[in-house]
């Protein structure tokens, strides 16, 4: 049994660690608890981060060292006649990094949800079959206007969880860029090993000391590979003999192993082309940066043995102004047969921030609209804002208009779903289905100046 606590200093609400915690980073405010226990209903009144009075400080407590945190608690209130009986939902929500905190810090309760997710289950049957429970501390300061946050009970790893959900793969320290700029160029695999990028002499994939491949080389010496100079089909290691022929099936170890973790995990891989290489330098190793491991199959070699294959692609990365990219897709561009759908999916797109790869279930919601105002549709869990943006297709149709993005969590539970969709509006839709067909074009959204800009190149 957890000790009950002698140090509590102000207001406290015991809450059960939950999926909205990890995934949404924010956490609704029950009626019993703003009302008769926080009494913050008059405090927090504003539906938008972007309000001052929104804004809270929160203090995350842990075995004694404690980390400040950005925090906001707003309220979104139904304006809808039918839903004027309905009362408003107030929320706190916090930043990232206390988001990966939390999951670090409740590991058991995270691989739960991680599970629910996979299995596609409800709340309550993940919890049917993995029956615990942890808690997390919430104090009000409201002097101080001030959020504490303590961990009350957490759970060790145990048998609870299907051993599979508690062995994460070995981390290495050597994962991303590691501060080198792509196109930099290596005189031989020596001088390439000393920069770090590319420990090994010898193997083409590295997985430094970890379960993740974290960098590879290119360097023309399978049949099977294809190179169009942007993204890669990487043939994995082994089953080859000294003439370079394929004799043995591949195995998923090793290197190949570590290519298909990374995939999955979306871990970032350092790429490095050779002078042997298509598209490489005229002589040396030129480092190319990083790209993301998209798809990992197998098949038979044009040898006959089955090897496994690789889909590499560039990373997208944020930048000041860049906020997403996607290249549009037929049903995106609303060109598909059938009826079209009128919405463009925010989808992760291959699309970075720092180096790892958004999560497209928080991301829109939390990091790019986050400070719209925001309201429930009363349909379920979904919920609505407008924004307007400077639109440039093609350089030819130039406008401001009005867009509706839309965001269902439970949207990405349902096959063929999503969680957040951006509605292209009847102008856009008119330009996309009459004027342009805009497959396979990119899509932009930006930044810039502080007003939201789309563009079509």
């Amino acid at each position: 049994m957890v000790d009950e606590r002698s140090d509590v200093q102000f207001p406290l609400w015991r809450k059960k660690v939950d999926s909205s915690l990890f995934q949404h980073s924010m956490t609704v405010i029950p009626e019993w608890v703003k009302n008769d226990v926080f009494d913050i209903v008059e405090i927090f009144q504003e539906s938008s981060k972007k309000h001052p009075s929104s804004k809270v400080i929160v203090e995350f407590i842990d075995d004694k060292k404690s980390s400040t945190h950005d925090g906001w608690v707003t309220t979104a209130k139904f304006r809808e006649k039918w839903a004027a009986k309905r009362k408003p939902v107030m929320r706190f929500s916090f930043d990232a990094r206390l988001t990966t905190k939390m999951q670090n810090k409740f590991s058991m309760s995270y691989a739960r949800d991680v599970e629910r997710k996979r299995k596609e289950y409800k709340v309550s049957e993940i919890e049917a079959e993995m029956p615990f429970y942890e808690f997390l501390d919430i104090e009000w300061d409201k002097e101080n206007r001030k959020f504490l946050l303590k961990p009350h009970f957490r759970l060790e790893k145990s048998n609870i969880l299907p051993p599979t959900l508690l062995t994460m793969p070995r981390q290495s320290s050597s994962i991303g860029d590691l501060g080198f700029e792509p196109g930099l160029l290596f005189e031989n695999r020596q001088v390439l090993s000393s920069s770090g990028i590319h420990r090994p002499v010898q193997p083409g994939i590295w997985n430094a000391g970890g379960d993740y491949a974290v960098s590879i080389i290119v360097s023309g010496g399978y049949i099977d590979d294809h190179d169009d100079g942007e993204n890669l089909l990487y043939t994995g290691q082994g089953g080859r003999n000294e003439k370079g022929r394929h004799v043995a099936d591949q195995e998923l170890t090793r290197g190949n192993l570590g290519l298909f973790n990374s995939m999955k995990e979306k871990i970032p891989v350092r790429v490095t082309r050779g002078y042997q290489a298509k598209f490489g330098p005229d002589e040396g190793y030129r480092y190319d940066g990083l790209y993301v491991v998209k798809r990992a199959y197998i098949e038979p070699s044009r040898d006959g043995p089955f090897i496994w294959r690789f889909e590499l692609s560039p990373v997208i990365n944020s930048t000041d102004d860049l906020l997403w990219q996607k290249e549009l897709t037929k049903t995106d561009a609303q060109r598909q047969l059938g009826n079209q759908t009128g919405d463009l999916r925010l989808t992760k797109a291959n699309f970075f921030k720092g180096e790892k790869i958004i999560d497209h279930t928080t991301y829109f919601r939390n990091d790019v609209f986050g400070n719209e105002n925001w309201e429930f549709t009363g349909k379920g869990d979904k919920e609505v804002c407008n924004i307007r943006a400077e639109v440039s297709v093609l350089g030819r149709y130039n406008g401001r208009t009005k867009f509706t993005i839309s965001h269902r969590p439970s949207g990405e539970a349902n096959q063929g779903n999503y969680t957040t969709g951006l509605r292209w509006g009847s102008w856009m839709n008119h330009i996309l289905t009459n004027e342009i067909d805009c497959s396979g074009r990119t899509f932009q959204l930006l930044r810039i100046n502080g007003k939201i800009v789309i563009k079509i190149i």
